[in-house]
């Protein structure tokens, strides 16, 4: 399964057998905040992610998202903002490892670890937006709250967001396609994409029309060591290491990808 703060819940693709209980409800799916998908409530009676025992959980179910493989193994859903409610979620992009801490712990020695560890990061305001897990960041000296999406390639922005000269703003030749919904735009770069002290310069972006928030991608986690401590509103995140991850890398659980288009200019 995927892991991403701009999922609310457990989403899981209905079409592979997973033993689930039968529709508890029907609900509306909102993707990027404007497209909308049926699916429906169901109950995961034992649920359980590498040693933590979930116990039972509710999911929501549909045919609307990809089934993919990693070494033949089926990914078959996403774990969302709700598991980062419970635990420190620690993830290790160099060393491919992901781990589930608790909020609070009373031994000293987890706490002295815990505290070395954040000391060595840099860190960002965690927020709630849109009931999604955003962090806060300064786009070209403008305060950003941008969900948080590691199932997302790179970092999208509404193209409003970004002052242009139009004289020099290239044509649209990038179009994202959610479910069957395109949205237009073009790859470009934020100037200064800043986080309290930390700053990143000539930051790749894809500026899109039609989108209603911004959101950062994989491509700004990638090479580094990333928690998320939802119980004190922090995510921090180390330099960049080098990233030994192969398999699975760019796959992506909602029915998104980028298109390259053409346009040209006719005459009568």
């Amino acid at each position: 399964m995927y892991l991403s703060g701009d999922f609310d819940d457990i989403y899981i693709n209905d079409k592979i057998n997973l033993d689930l209980s039968a529709p508890l409800k029907q609900v509306l799916i909102i993707s990027n905040g404007e497209d909308y998908n049926d699916a429906h409530l169901v109950m995961i009676e034992r649920f359980k992610i590498g040693n933590m025992n979930v116990g039972a959980t509710t999911a929501v179910a549909s045919d609307y998202y990809p089934i993919d493989y990693i070494r033949d193994i089926p990914v078959v859903g996403v774990i969302g903002e709700n598991i980062f409610k419970v635990v420190n979620v620690l993830i290790d992009y160099p060393n491919n490892k992901l781990y589930f801490l608790p909020h609070r712990n009373n031994d000293e020695c987890s706490i002295k670890n815990m505290d070395n560890l954040k000391e060595k990061f840099h860190n960002a305001d965690l927020v709630e937006d849109q009931r999604n897990l955003a962090m806060r960041l300064r786009i070209n000296g403008t305060l950003r709250d941008l969900h948080i999406d590691t199932a997302l390639s790179d970092t999208e922005i509404p193209i409003k967001w970004i002052k242009t000269n139009s004289k020099s703003t290239p044509a649209y030749n990038t179009m994202t396609i959610y479910d069957k919904d395109p949205k237009l735009g073009y790859i470009g770069s934020i100037k200064e994409l800043c986080a309290k002290e930390f700053c990143e310069h000539d930051v790749k972006a894809l500026l899109l029309k039609g989108i209603s928030y911004g959101s950062v991608g994989n491509a700004f986690f990638e090479g580094r060591e990333v928690l998320f401590d939802y119980a004190d509103g922090k995510i921090f995140f180390s330099d960049r290491k080098p990233d030994r991850r192969t398999a699975g890398k760019d796959l992506h659980f909602e029915k998104t990808h980028q298109a390259r288009i053409r346009v040209s200019e006719m005459s009568e």
